[in-house]
């Protein structure tokens, strides 16, 4: 059942008091209850004003104190007020209504012992008519005002008036029964006031039940939905990333997948510190050595200085056997690429000594030497369908391979713009060098420390 009060209707706040005192909205509905009950009220008021003509207009022993003419008019004002009640329902207050049940129910009581005679058996149907039905259609309390006016009326006409038999047994005998119909009917309303508010409860808690398992199954739809999505963009950004990774460096599959594009991967044009580092006699230890020294000798050498480019993010350009070419400021962002890539270079100097000094143990001449450059390059991926490399290309590029190629074993040789970028953090030696590739002499610096 749907409650006016709990689903909005729109009642006023006398209609709602209606409603929880009077159990009939169990039998109509709320939403209909007060004008049911309007129309009610107004056919019981209507049909008291109606008994009392007919009485009135019969020739009927007339009770002693009986005005005619007063009873007329008040069972005209019934007739007009039920009457207006019934076409109109609307427009009465319940408040009122319940008032003009208790008044007209009492004073109705003379049309009706004028129209039944003084006859207790006759009297008391009214009474017990209205003790029963009058609690369904008004509250309790003004249920018990018009049953018990009605009682008390009844009662005193039957005392004071001449005809009437055993004024006073009869009186008790009336009041006492209505008492204990009163009674019965007051516990029989309290159980069913009950059951309705029972039934409201469950409907509310069943309504607020259904509406919570439907925001928890919307809820875990968004979730299934974003679980499934996010999985989704999982698998496809570890897709991309297997991809990049066959012919990207780390440093750059990472960019890439970051940006979500491969915008990344298009030439483009940056300054960038540009490190390499080889080794001095490789190539006669090669020729000389069993394959898997050198191979040994190489993943000594590769793990070292792949340590301390990873450990600057520098993102590596190049393997050529015993070359690495890396460089800084793409696509990581670097704040000081020059000054960086000499600290490499510097971080270097310790563990590549202990290895040359073990590779010494082992009979094998090595060295290595470290050269760096610092200007613009472009920047993007070369080769062809299946296999491409991203790296550098440019004069800064060819100028740090060549510094490196004059470096001595041990040694740090830098550019003139990667000495400036570097200041006076350390301490530089210069020199004149004639470098291949280059048609005239350039400065190159020594790193000393």
């Amino acid at each position: 059942m749907k409650l006016g009060v709990e689903t909005g209707s729109g009642l006023s706040r006398d209609a709602a008091e209606v409603q929880r005192l009077a159990p009939i909205e169990v039998l109509v509905g709320s939403e209909r209850f007060p004008i049911v009950f309007a129309r009610c009220v107004g056919g019981f008021i209507a049909g008291l004003g109606v008994i009392g003509f007919v009485a009135l207009a019969l020739p009927l022993p007339t009770i002693p104190g009986f005005q005619p003419f007063g009873v007329a008019v008040f069972m005209a004002l019934a007739v007009a007020l039920g009457l207006g009640t019934l076409l109109f329902p609307s427009l009465f207050d319940p408040r009122v209504l319940r008032r003009m049940v208790a008044l007209f129910g009492a004073l109705g009581i003379i049309p009706l012992l004028h129209f039944l005679g003084p006859r207790i058996e006759v009297g008391i149907v009214p009474i017990a008519v209205g003790a029963a039905t009058a609690p369904f259609w008004v509250g309790r309390l003004w249920a018990g005002l018009f049953v018990g006016m009605m009682t008390i009326g009844y009662s005193v006409e039957m005392a004071s008036t001449s005809g009437f038999p055993g004024p006073a047994s009869r009186g008790l005998i009336v009041i006492g029964t209505v008492v204990l119909a009163a009674g019965f009917l007051d516990w029989l309303i309290g159980l069913i006031r009950n059951l309705a508010t029972n039934e409201r409860t469950i409907h509310r808690e069943l309504q607020e039940a259904h509406t919570e398992l439907a925001a928890a199954h919307g809820q875990l739809a968004d979730l299934n939905q974003n679980l499934e999505a996010r999985v989704a963009a999982q698998v496809a950004e570890i897709e991309a990333l297997n991809r990049l990774r066959r012919f990207l460096s780390p440093q750059v599959a990472e960019a890439v997948l970051s940006e979500g594009d491969e915008a990344l991967l298009q030439p483009h044009r940056r300054q960038i510190a540009v490190f390499f580092c080889d080794l001095r006699g490789f190539t006669s230890f090669a020729s000389g050595a069993e394959p898997e020294d050198v191979v040994e000798a190489l993943d000594d050498y590769y793990n070292v200085v792949g340590a301390v480019l990873r450990r600057h993010e520098a993102t590596v350009g190049a393997f050529a056997g015993d070359g690495i070419m890396a460089y800084l400021n793409d696509p990581v962002p670097c704040q000081d690429p020059g000054g960086t890539a000499v600290q490499m270079a510097q971080e270097l100097r310790e563990p590549m000594a202990a290895l040359v000094e073990r590779w010494k143990r082992k009979g094998f001449n090595l060295g290595y030497g470290v050269g760096i450059a610092y200007g613009y390059a472009t920047l993007g991926t070369i080769g062809f369908e299946g296999r491409n490399d991203y790296t550098a290309l440019g004069s800064v590029v060819n100028l740090a391979a060549r510094l490196c190629g004059e470096a001595a074993p041990g040694e740090v040789l830098i550019d003139s713009r990667t000495a400036d970028a570097l200041g006076d953090r350390l301490t530089v030696a210069e020199r004149e060098v004639t470098l291949k590739g280059f048609p005239t002499p350039i400065n190159a610096f020594q790193v000393v420390g």
